[in-house]
């Protein structure tokens, strides 16, 4: 008994240091995240565990595919390193392959590359061609009927978003397509679709419908801008119902993006007047923020990081960021600023070490981006002759993408506009952003994508 006496004391006492310690050690290290604040937004990693919480599409950030839009977390960056030392004519060359016309972007998923676009003889139907990553070769494809007429060439605009075995594409005229299949299927099948302005009451937007949906747990999200809240929607991912559908704003031309604002996972939207963040269970209405642009043209997607909002549009507006705050059960949205710089014409910005680097309407350029409030936000610098492009981040680079075709490999840097490789694609127009999925970059024109190997 004595000796269990000693033990229980012994047990205790230890007990207790290790609490203290625990104690101590937490302190310590909250006081060196005050001293030390993370502004290395372009590869920090809680931003990147933050939005993976979030369940962007794919719920590990560390993946080296490209699923959707602007990437595994729609942030625009490939997360690993790339070979930098490009050739004069640019990097070998892995494969070409021939497709329809498209602004669409290309999506990347288990070794499959999902491109989209208006057939390449037949103008009034779509198609989606699923290529190996390996040689480029046409594994399957799915075309339908897709007769509409818009301003600036009838082709798409979204891309696809690939969430395991499924598939969504969204056609220029507002057709909706889920597919399924498997990395080893002859052919896909069709599971669900819809027509997106006839189910939601929408108008057919100036230039078509251009937003790339986006999948988080079983809920698919579109944006088809339709009156009597049919504006924002969230679907079934399997069946295509819909689950909540919401708001009366006009549509835009951007893409969603979820992500944890205010301590918040929620959907952001950039709608046609406005930006707004909505639950992503029910749809509610969280914060709004007024963004009216001439021919309600918001191209641009969200940049979300911390509890700001960075968002910017073309057409002599500009750009903001928006604070996010949440305080006694209530979200709210406020200027932090708002500059006429950064117009971005329908490219969208990457945020990099602090610094947003994008395309000042047909300029690329630098801007500081800073989380204190009423700064004037000048731009860095700028360059010319790259027209209005595109652009994403890989490796501590970015590779951006002019309107003609010249692709320029840039070491990003707050000082100066530094290029260590030039090289040009193509001389047709390249309105279709850069994609980046396991060390291959991918380029598109009006006729052909092109697989380039840029693997360390």
């Amino acid at each position: 008994m004595a000796m269990e006496s000693v033990r229980q004391r012994r047990g205790s006492v230890l007990s207790w240091c290790l609490f203290w310690i625990a104690i101590v050690g937490g302190i310590a290290f909250l006081y060196f995240l005050m001293q030390n604040p993370k502004d290395n937004y372009g590869s920090d990693p809680q931003r990147i565990n933050d939005l993976a919480n979030a369940n962007l599409n794919v719920t590990k950030a560390e993946s080296k595919d490209w699923p959707g839009w602007r990437g595994v977390l729609r942030d625009g960056i490939y997360h690993h390193p790339i070979k930098t030392d490009w050739p004069a004519g640019g990097p070998p060359v892995l494969w070409r392959q021939d497709v329809g016309p498209s602004y669409a972007s290309v999506a990347v998923e288990r070794g499959r590359v999902f491109v989209f676009g208006k057939h390449r003889t037949h103008q009034n139907r779509e198609t989606l061609q699923c290529l190996s990553e390996t040689d480029g070769r046409e594994l399957w494809r799915f075309d339908y009927e897709a007769s509409y007429n818009i301003q600036y060439d009838n082709i798409p605009r979204g891309t696809p978003c690939v969430d395991g075995d499924l598939v969504f594409i969204v056609g220029g005229g507002g057709r909706m397509h889920c597919l399924e299949a498997t990395p080893d299927a002859s052919e896909p099948k069709l599971l669900w679709q819809r027509d997106l302005l006839k189910d939601f009451n929408a108008p057919l937007p100036t230039w078509g419908v251009a937003f790339s949906p986006l999948v988080v747990g079983d809920l698919v999200y579109i944006m088809p801008g339709g009156r009597g809240d049919n504006s924002i929607a969230a679907l079934d991912k399997r069946t295509g119902q819909t689950r909540w559908k919401v708001l009366n704003d006009a549509p835009a031309y951007s893409s969603p993006i979820a992500g944890t604002l205010a301590g918040q996972p929620q959907l952001v939207c950039l709608m046609a007047r406005r930006l707004v963040g909505l639950a992503l269970d029910t749809g509610k209405l969280l914060w709004e923020f007024p963004w009216a642009t001439d021919h309600d043209a918001n191209c641009a997607t969200p940049i979300l990081v911390n509890k700001y909002v960075f968002i910017s549009s073309g057409y002599a507006h500009g750009s903001a960021v928006v604070q996010i705050d949440h305080a006694e059960g209530n979200f709210t949205a406020s200027k932090v600023y708002v500059s006429r710089k950064m117009q971005n014409h329908f490219s969208t910005c990457v945020l990099w070490k602090d610094h947003l680097y994008g395309f000042d309407n047909a300029q690329f350029a630098c801007m500081k981006f800073r989380e204190e409030p009423d700064d004037a936000k000048p731009l860095n610098w700028t360059k010319g002759n790259l027209d209005k492009g595109s652009l994403i981040a890989a490796g501590e680079h970015l590779i951006v993408l002019g309107e003609f075709g010249q692709v320029v490999l840039v070491e990003p840097s707050p000082e100066a506009f530094k290029s260590r490789a030039e090289f040009q694609f193509t001389t047709d127009k390249t309105w279709s952003a850069p994609a980046l999925a396991q060390g291959r970059l991918y380029l598109r024109d009006s006729k052909q994508i092109v697989c380039f190997d840029v693997r360390p």
